[in-house]
């Protein structure tokens, strides 16, 4: 069984406590780093993080992260 490479990353981002989950970056982002600039004071958020192959396929999400933002 081969598989393909993994060529970037999609990121989740949930607000409050929204029950989903909407994809933020436009593309498969390829760095392992991300920088989410358009929170805003006094909200939480979690991010879920899915590798994305050559062929399009997204993995299962990773474990969320929560942030709040003062």
């Amino acid at each position: 069984m081969s598989f393909d490479p993994i060529v970037g990353y999609n990121v989740y981002r949930e607000v409050g406590g929204s029950s989903s989950c909407s994809l933020i970056n436009a593309s498969p982002d390829s760095s392992t780093t991300y920088t989410d600039c358009t929170v805003v004071s006094a909200e939480t958020y979690s991010y879920d993080v899915t590798s994305v192959d050559a062929s399009g396929n997204e993995s299962s999400p990773s474990n969320a992260f929560t942030s709040s933002i003062p």
